[in-house]
């Protein structure tokens, strides 16, 4: 929706997108269609020719957009290759795309908005996963997940060529050394996590990893909560339904889906896929490959306080 925002100079990183209005979130922002896509095996030898062959079948106001961006590669390569890789955005199943008004939104470590590929649109969408005031700047991640101030540096300089000084990476010291030391807890607790045979051998062990991933998720803030919280639900949701348990995955289908609509949309297939769930955990594919914790979702417990809900 082009009324919540406009392209506007951004002292220090070029142009940017920056509200119009109050946004609150869970908003989309806007829904954009591709102007030019590659694969990624398309960005080799032959990335030129194939950008030469779009471009030319482009509308002369898109190829001038297109021109327009920013280039951080200067003569190491041709502007049409040096614009494509500065600002292509990942879409699934490994292309990447131009967009004229996704492409101007700069990065921040803790942003105030997601951007998905929405395949049943074919669209980027933008949604506000925290309120954004009025001539607030509209931010999202360059990164696909958020790591320690000297990895996150270090990446954003390789890739994008520009040191980072959001939020995140301009707190006080004695503050980045604590967020830092969370972001390592998070990361190590994620790969015990994605380990795959814990979710069949420890399921246990692995609820409290994800517990302890929420609670430090939390304590880092929104961005870090709103981003990666729907898939540590999601993750729970798979550990339940793995070993039978559809009470429990009944519970985490919903907060995963609650979590994610924010970010992604209620139209976003993997969200649809996810409300799915919720109905019908045993819908799942990986459904009672153990029955170990076999229980129905009438066994959610009733007249529980949270705390011991939670517990």
């Amino acid at each position: 929706n082009a009324k919540l925002f406009c392209i506007k100079a951004i002292p220090g990183s070029g142009q940017g997108l920056v509200a119009t209005t109050n946004i609150p979130m869970g908003a989309r922002i806007l829904a954009e269609a591709p102007i030019i896509t590659l694969s990624d095996g398309e960005l080799g030898g032959s990335a030129e020719r194939l950008l030469a062959d779009k471009l030319s079948s482009l509308s002369n106001k898109k190829r001038k957009g297109y021109f327009r961006l920013h280039n951080i590669h200067g003569s190491s390569l041709s502007p049409a290759c040096g614009i494509f890789k500065t600002n292509a955005l990942p879409l699934e199943d490994n292309h990447s795309s131009i967009l004229l008004n996704a492409c101007r939104i700069n990065h921040a470590c803790d942003p105030n908005a997601l951007n998905t590929w929405n395949d049943a649109l074919k669209n980027i969408t933008l949604h506000a996963i925290r309120d954004i005031n009025k001539g607030e700047e509209i931010t999202i991640s360059y990164m696909s997940d958020t790591v320690n101030y000297a990895a996150r540096q270090a990446r954003l300089n390789k890739g994008f060529g520009f040191i980072c000084a959001c939020r995140l990476c301009t707190l006080p010291l004695a503050d980045r050394t604590l967020s830092d030391q969370r972001w390592d807890q998070i990361a190590a607790l994620d790969k015990q996590v994605t380990s795959p045979p814990r979710l069949l051998f420890s399921p246990v062990s692995t609820h409290h990893c994800l517990r302890e991933m929420l609670r430090l998720l939390r304590e880092e803030g929104y961005a870090a909560d709103a981003i990666m919280a729907p898939r540590t639900y999601n993750d729970a949701f798979q550990v339940a339904v793995i070993n039978g348990d559809q009470a429990r995955a009944n519970v985490f289908a919903q907060r995963a889906y609650a979590a994610r609509v924010v970010g992604y949309g209620d139209d976003h297939p993997g969200v649809v896929r996810l409300r799915g769930y919720v109905d019908n955990p045993a819908s799942h594919p990986i459904y009672g490959r153990t029955m170990r914790w076999k229980q129905s979702v009438a066994l959610i417990p009733k007249g529980l306080g949270k705390s011991e809900f939670e517990d």
